[in-house]
């Protein structure tokens, strides 16, 4: 396959990745890569969790494609990505824009590497959020790529989606796989025109690809990246998250292996609230002994493997729409007129805001111990087991965090990136 990699970069981002081609990984230098000196730009500050913010930020520069299939020139002047479309990976952040794949190391500030498919892109075809994925014990981050196929002989062309995984340091593209869809009868020039395509999740032995267009026609492409081959389509499945083997969404759980059902609940939005727990959104009726019973916004809370309730948990939480992880040892449920925190390994509730005075945060982002949000006085940070505020003044409302820093959304709905200060 051709080394699709840009070349070019400058001095201290060409040393990291020739450093990191030439260590202990055993990954031989890319054709025209240049050794350099070490890069002695200082590490950025990381802070476990980081709590303020640098309120001005940068944008996230991207690279333009000169062509599908061609390499891209960092530096050059792209359009920025769409909110959604960025992934921040420790000190890096990965963006999917203007048909390429792109790697933008925080300390940096600049395009290390760019990658784009090699099968012309559907016209109005849209790619989302980057994956952070392990393929054959390789970090890669993936990208799912819409295109039209070309059919044989000539005619018109076939919708399709290219899988692309390249190697997080250095951009080598390890896995580009193109699959054509099924045949999707009269509805294939529906398919065939802005489509958008996201990698759910993906390991050694199944991709699973959610596909949209608009609010009409979605669908999920599971494919075998290691065989090169479609596993199987369905049109009636949004996938949302991976677990316990099964691909999850809108109240349906179908298991990878065999596409079969594994469980179906009422339909709502699905996302992971815990290590094998799942929280789908729905409504709920209280009863009201002072008139009509009411419906409120609420989440059911089951268990991923068998769609029933999960022991300890409450069957539901009202006045909450969806519930985060925070990948350590919280959950917190918002969305809604409250907020309120779980300990992830039983279900016990520790808070619920409103309380005592204290509004509830328009929550943004759950990570490592820390809710970043916003009260009706500007950005705040809360401590995710207590809810006392643990920052008053972070700079921002992030909508991912890591330990480097934090992406929040701009006036106009694009993610900048403004790196940790505390």
């Amino acid at each position: 396959m051709r080394d699709r990699r840009s070349h070019g970069w400058p001095v201290p981002v060409a040393a990291m990745l020739a450093a990191a081609a030439l260590g202990g990984c055993g990954e031989p230098a890319a054709p025209g890569a240049r050794p350099s000196a070490p890069d002695a730009r200082p590490a950025p500050p990381r802070f476990d969790p980081p709590v303020r913010f640098d309120p001005a930020g940068r944008p996230l520069p991207t690279a333009a494609a000169p062509g599908d299939g061609n390499p891209v020139v960092p530096g050059a002047a792209g359009p920025a990505p769409a909110a959604g479309r960025a992934a921040l990976v420790e000190a890096t952040v990965y963006t999917a824009a203007a048909g390429a794949l792109t790697a933008v190391p925080v300390a940096a500030g600049a395009p290390a590497w760019s990658v784009s498919p090699r099968t012309p892109g559907m016209r109005q075809g849209d790619t989302g959020r980057p994956l952070a994925a392990t393929l054959g014990g390789r970090p890669v981050v993936l990208a799912a790529f819409p295109v039209t196929v070309p059919a044989e002989g000539g005619g018109a062309g076939r919708p399709g989606v290219e899988l692309v995984a390249a190697a997080r340091d250095t951009g080598r593209v390890v896995l580009d796989d193109v699959q054509v869809l099924p045949d999707l009868g009269a509805d294939t020039a529906l398919w065939n025109d802005g489509l958008t395509a996201t990698v759910v999740a993906a390991d050694d032995t199944a991709a699973v690809i959610r596909l949209d267009r608009g609010v009409s026609a979605p669908g999920v492409l599971v494919t075998d990246p290691a065989a090169r081959r479609v596993r199987w389509f369905a049109r009636d499945l949004v996938p949302e998250l991976v677990a316990d083997g099964l691909v999850i969404g809108r109240g349906t759980a179908r298991r990878i292996a065999s596409r079969t059902v594994a469980w179906r609940v009422p339909a709502g939005t699905a996302a992971a609230a815990a290590p094998g727990v799942v929280a789908i959104g729905g409504r709920t009726t209280i009863d009201d002994p002072d008139g009509p019973d009411p419906e409120v916004e609420s989440v059911r809370i089951v268990q991923a493997a068998t769609g029933k309730a999960a022991p300890g948990w409450p069957r539901s939480v009202e006045h909450a729409t969806t519930c985060a992880y925070d990948a350590r040892s919280v959950t917190i449920c918002h969305g809604g007129t409250e907020v309120s925190a779980y300990e992830a390994a039983t279900g016990r509730r520790l808070w619920r805001l409103p309380a005592g005075g204290r509004e509830a945060p328009r929550v943004g982002a759950v990570w490592h111990g820390a809710v970043y949000g916003t009260l009706s006085g500007g950005p705040v940070v809360l401590d995710a087991r207590t809810g006392r505020v643990r920052e008053a003044a972070p700079g921002v409302r992030p909508i991912a965090v890591g330990p480097y820093g934090a992406l929040a959304l701009d006036d106009r709905d694009r993610p900048r990136f403004h790196p940790a200060t505390g």
